[in-house]
Order: C-alpha cells, then structure tokens, then sequence
C-alpha cells in the first residue's frame, strides 16, 4: 500500500490579501491583515511560510516567529511607496 505524505497541498484562506501600512511604522510592527494564514487538510508537521515579494519587498517586510506579516526595516528608507508582498508556502 502506498501512502502519499502530502496527497493535500497547503492553501491560504483567501487569494489574497492587502493592507496598508504608515511609512512611521516600527520595524518588527505587525501588518494588520487580518485571516492571514492557512490550512492543510493533510497535516503532518508545521506550515512554514517565506517572504519571496518584487523587488525590494522582501527587504522591508518579513514574517515574524509566529508567521505574522511585520515590517522589517524602516519604511522611511523605501524607494518606493507601495509593494507586493507575496509569501509562499514551503
């Protein structure tokens, strides 16, 4: 009998998702985006999530400890004045 381990891929609740963000906000701040997270029927271990983003998204936001969207470095310092923030599963 074979078992597959992962038959059910992870999936995020929504499609996606959006916040917006003051350019005053501390590093380690947590963007508010509410229902971000997601679920695996198939769970064998923990979900794991990576900021991957354009450009220099993945400089400015990172996850946190607990897989909460928070701001990485100063805001101030961002060339631009928006960004796509995508996070992957893994």
């Amino acid at each position: 009998m074979n078992v597959l381990r992962d038959e059910f891929p992870p999936r995020f609740l929504r499609q996606s998702y959006s916040t917006v963000v003051l350019e005053s906000a501390s590093v380690s701040s947590l963007l508010s985006v509410p229902d971000f997270r997601a679920e695996d029927s198939d769970l064998r271990g923990q979900l794991m999530y990576r900021v991957v983003g354009d450009g220099l998204a993945p400089v400015f936001f990172t996850l946190n400890a607990n897989n909460q969207p928070a701001v990485r470095n100063p805001l101030t310092q961002a060339p631009n004045d928006q960004y796509v923030v995508s996070t992957i599963l893994y």
